[in-house]
């Protein structure tokens, strides 16, 4: 009876030993550095979070109020990778959150500017690439043309959320709606 019970306890040891490592087997190539900021939460001033979560297959950026909502999610085996593609949080502003969206993986592609509203999760406004003439997340601001046209262009305000319009001819700023 001894030897039964001794034979139960080593396999349920041994199985619970060899189960957890499985777990954490994917993730043997993440680099310290590299798992510590998958781990970091970002807490903002309206009480909701910002926070990657994975697994052996996939990766996700979930941003959490009273309900959560997956804003990115990769197929990809490494959080790293993920990271270097999609959405990436930039900065929180008073009506909104700002990110930028990266649509490939290292030089030669610029990025998206994306507005998420900070109550709900949802995209406010996306200026594509080709769009996008100059900002700055230090000096609070975005300069974009409205569409491709090139007529019109916005200077957002980040503090603020004021957009002023400016419409161009020839090189010459005919209006402006300050």
């Amino acid at each position: 009876m001894k030897y039964v019970i001794s034979l139960l306890i080593f396999y349920v040891l041994s199985t619970n030993i060899y189960s957890q490592g499985l777990k954490t087997d994917c993730y043997e190539h993440m680099s310290y550095a590299q798992n510590e900021s998958f781990s970091d939460t970002i807490f903002l001033q309206n009480g909701s979070f910002l926070y990657y979560q994975w697994n052996c297959d996939s990766t996700w950026l979930t941003f959490e109020t009273t309900s959560k909502k997956v804003l990115k999610s990769c197929r990809e085996s490494e959080p790293y990778l993920c990271s270097r593609t999609g959405l990436t949080f930039v900065k929180e502003y008073p009506n909104y959150l700002c990110f930028i969206h990266q649509w490939s993986s290292g030089c030669c592609s610029s990025p998206d500017l994306v507005l998420i509203d900070k109550e709900t999760g949802n995209e406010l406004e996306r200026v594509v690439s080709e769009l996008f003439i100059r900002g700055s997340t230090e000096e609070d601001y975005a300069f974009y043309f409205s569409d491709s046209s090139y007529n019109k262009a916005y200077f957002l305000d980040h503090q603020t959320g004021k957009k002023t319009g400016y419409i161009f001819n020839d090189g010459e700023v005919l209006h402006s709606n300050k």
